[in-house]
């Protein structure tokens, strides 16, 4: 476009405009706005209807985002222009095969994102201009953009009250869509916007029943974000909704349950009483739920309920109870076990006591180590159903589960030596000969015995390291535990050996380094062989505690021997 044509169209100057009028249709920016883009942009209401006397066809032509001047104008609130233009439009009177007046075509085009005037308008809070569009195309109920926006459902999530019940009073057909199906009333609860939440509720109360994509209702949003006063709003309109279930079978009160959200989940209780009753597609009531959500503060509202005493011991879909669940998630929520009411010796269909999941679980914690202590404090038993097999199996996976970590444990320390007695092998101490001659490049202190004795430890040291990484590597391809075991025996003595004779190289190849008889070069070996005596103790303890355990092994089988023949 010429800087002319735009510094016209810009400043609102209809003089120059008149003068190339047959250009107008032709002339545009890069966008590709054209004079009637530009004049909407900064308000030329006059220059806009000059422009649109001159050339009607640009009332319709689109820029490269598919918006014509009337969305320009709409999305900077110029009502002045908005007016022009809908005014303008009038003026071509309806469309005889569609039965829709060029005012309200102009209104309800749509740009490339499925934006209408008025949607721009209420994004960017132009309440004027907002005003006007409601009132030229009341009937007209303003469907979602690509984004699944409705103009009603963009005012209530940006909190946009007065644009919000500006839509809902002038639009009897308005839509409330949202993305996923939710509507205007999903927002304002989610946004925990009060106000409009109770003017949504006088003017559309059906909008309570409606869920989205995953069939949430307004009152699930409520319950999982713990807005309680919203929650009374909703089921003093409507109660039944406090039933309804999502695409997981949950409630309302589940929902709360799960988050631990107390406030809500009493004033649902205090509504709708008996929504307790209500299970999810597992056959789980909300006890069973808060209690794998490891919510403490809901299980004690549960529990000192009488309303819910039905609940301590109902099973769901698998025959666990609460209490099971709770050892099965490691959920440590004291005021459950310690509860008379619990049946702790209760068999699930699998036939496990709650006592039975907590020793026999498959991820070792602390946590889970104290609930089986506290529910054998409090009369929980293990059951005798599995009795023949539950104790091999459960010993056999805990062994495989140990040789795993410490396979995988010893692996990482082999490889840090073999990495660090690597390294030092290319960075001997004191550094290489420079000088040019027979000796050029070989070490500095090559004639030193602490230094023969570092090359020599680092390099045992690397050889056992790296023979163990192999051993722990090959491990994997046996099935055969018996040799997975000895197999690692020997990597971890090659360890052991490896680690040794890393700290040796270390404390030689310091000493090469350091004047001979200095003290620091005598303190550096000192504290070095310190290492030695923990070395030493430890690996002796482990010795000592391996015959003890041989002894108290051979002394069982002496006694049941003795034993047997003395009967």
């Amino acid at each position: 476009m010429d800087c002319h044509l735009f510094n016209a169209a810009m400043d609102g100057n209809v003089d120059i405009l008149g003068r190339h009028r047959h250009l107008l249709p032709f002339k545009f920016t890069p966008n590709m706005n054209t004079v009637a883009h530009v004049a909407a942009q900064f308000g030329r209401s006059q220059c806009v209807e000059e422009i649109l006397k001159m050339c009607s066809l640009l009332l319709w032509q689109v820029n490269a985002k598919g918006e014509t001047c009337l969305h320009i104008a709409s999305r900077e609130g110029h009502a002045s222009v908005v007016r022009v233009i809908i005014e303008t439009a009038r003026r071509f009177g309806k469309d005889l095969e569609s039965s829709v007046g060029a005012a309200e075509g102009i209104i309800r085009r749509e740009n490339c994102q499925g934006d209408t005037a008025l949607h721009l308008a209420v994004r960017n809070r132009k309440t004027e201009v907002v005003e006007f569009l409601l009132k030229e195309d009341p009937g007209f109920p303003y469907y979602s953009n690509k984004a699944r926006e409705a103009p009603l459902y963009l005012a209530a999530e940006r909190g946009y009250d007065d644009l919000a019940v500006m839509i809902l009073q002038a639009c009897d057909s308005a839509a409330y869509g949202g993305p996923k199906n939710r509507t205007a009333l999903h927002a304002s609860v989610i946004c925990h916007n009060q106000h409009l939440t109770a003017k949504i509720l006088e003017l559309k109360p059906h909008l309570t029943k409606l869920v989205d994509e995953d069939w949430w209702s307004p009152l699930h949003f409520a319950a999982h974000f713990d807005h309680a006063m919203i929650a009374r709003m909703l089921l003093e309109h409507d109660s039944s909704i406090a039933y309804n279930r999502n695409k997981e079978g949950k409630t309302a009160l589940h929902i709360a349950a799960s988050h631990g959200h107390t406030n809500t989940m009493l004033e649902l209780i205090l509504q709708c009483p008996d929504c307790y009753e209500v299970v999810d597609y597992s056959g789980r009531n909300v006890l069973h739920i808060a209690v794998e959500s490891n919510q403490a503060s809901a299980v004690k509202v549960l529990l000192n309920n009488p309303l819910f005493n039905s609940l301590i011991n109902e099973k769901d879909a698998e025959g666990n109870t609460p209490l099971h669940l709770l050892a099965m998630h490691g959920s440590h929520i004291q005021n459950l076990i310690c509860n008379p009411r619990v049946d702790k010796s209760v068999y699930n269909a699998a036939n496990l006591t709650p006592l039975d999941i907590a020793s026999s679980s498959r991820h070792f914690t602390t946590l889970k180590s104290l609930i089986k202590r506290e529910l054998k404090l409090f009369g929980a038993t293990r059951g005798l159903r599995n009795v023949i097999n539950k104790d091999d199996s459960d010993k056999e996976h805990m062994r495989k589960e140990h040789l795993k970590k410490l396979c995988e444990t010893h692996l990482i320390v082999a490889a840090l030596i073999a990495t660090v007695t690597f390294t030092a092998g290319f960075t001997v101490p004191g550094g290489f000969n420079a000088n040019s001659g027979p000796e050029e490049g070989l070490p500095v202190l090559m004639r030193k015995m602490a230094f023969k004795a570092f090359f020599i430890s680092d390099t045992v040291s690397l050889v056992l390291s790296t023979s163990a990484v192999f051993m722990y590597f090959i491990t994997a391809l046996y099935a055969d535990q018996t040799k997975l075991f000895n197999r690692l025996v020997w990597a971890f003595c090659f360890t052991i050996v490896a680690m040794g004779a890393m700290v040796i190289a270390f404390v030689t190849g310091t000493y090469a380094v350091l004047p001979s008889g200095s003290g620091l070069a005598i303190s550096s070996c000192v504290v070095g062989c310190c290492f030695f005596l923990v070395y030493f103790h430890l690996l002796k303890k482990l010795h000592f505690d391996k015959i003890a355990k041989k002894t108290r092994l051979c002394g069982h089988a002496y006694g049941r021997t003795h034993n047997s023949v003395v009967v």
